[in-house]
């Protein structure tokens, strides 16, 4: 069952693209960026596909109150778009601190189903945490069965996200003692992380599975190409990690630079049966 037995969780870095129009929501639809609009539809076909209960958001821009009505108005159109029973998503805006005190320009926003007894009053148990070599802190999203933690750890210094990834790991275990996942932009291509660093995340009781696509990111330049940046790690708690991609395969390379990844954190799989539940949600609503 779902938030007893298992949780599903998304991640995506939507590169900035998260700015509405000022003059209220009624004609947004012809009005919006088309990156915005891509973004925003992209999440409705995927929740409608393969419903999620924690989204985390990477990259997402402030821009006077752009965070907060981006959230706002991507949980409401889930909630109405898709009637499912039990299923009330929220969603709130998460910024830290940039040069100045200011606003960061790459925040995160939160989407979870308030519906869930395991996730109802979530808005009130997210902290960030950060070393003073970071550029971005992770995430934390406290469930009551599953601890979240969402990561766009440094880019262009593999050194730099390989330490974050493992403080990340570390401070969840020493902070949460309970089962947790890390999912986010890792900066690491799945298939070069450095051995000496996994196996230290091992004795750690932590372990990571591939997201189930080609590709995560690709670049605009030609110089760098495609590769499997985005990812999820998972403790002992969670019995398997199973991927299960939102939108594959993804082709929308130009609008926005990274795709979009879910996996499931079950660690009861006798409680797993996510279609037949699904449909039964359908069928009661």
């Amino acid at each position: 069952m779902r938030g007893r037995d298992y949780l599903t969780v998304g991640f995506w870095n939507i590169e900035k693209h998260n700015v509405l129009p000022e003059d209220g929501q009624a004609v947004f639809e012809n009005q919006m960026l088309r990156r915005t609009s891509f973004v925003m539809r992209s999440i409705e076909r995927w929740f409608s596909h393969s419903q999620f209960d924690v989204l985390i958001l990477a990259e997402v821009a402030q821009r006077r109150t752009g965070g907060e009505d981006f959230a706002r108005t991507l949980a409401t159109r889930l909630s109405r778009s898709f009637g499912l029973r039990r299923c009330n998503m929220q969603g709130a805006f998460h910024w830290f601190p940039g040069n100045g005190d200011r606003v960061s320009p790459c925040n995160y926003i939160a989407i979870w189903n308030d519906g869930l007894p395991e996730l109802t009053g979530l808005a009130n148990r997210v902290e960030f945490y950060w070393e003073p070599d970071w550029v971005r802190p992770m995430i934390i999203l406290q469930g009551g069965t599953l601890v979240v933690g969402g990561l766009h750890a440094k880019s262009a210094r593999r050194d730099l996200a390989r330490q974050e990834i493992l403080e990340s790991c570390t401070y969840l275990y020493q902070n949460y003692r309970q089962r947790a996942v890390l999912i986010g932009d890792m900066n690491i291509p799945y298939d070069e992380f450095p051995p000496a660093t996994e196996r230290e995340l091992q004795r750690w009781g932590w372990g990571r599975t591939p997201p189930g696509l080609p590709a995560t990111f690709q670049s605009r330049g030609v110089r760098y190409g495609s590769s499997v940046l985005d990812y999820m790690w998972h403790n002992g708690g969670v019995t398997v990690s199973r991927a299960d991609p939102p939108i594959k395969p993804y082709d929308g390379w130009d609008e926005n630079d990274h795709a979009p990844i879910q996996y499931d954190a079950i660690w009861n799989m006798d409680g797993y049966d996510k279609a037949d539940e699904m449909d039964w949600d359908e069928e009661m609503a």
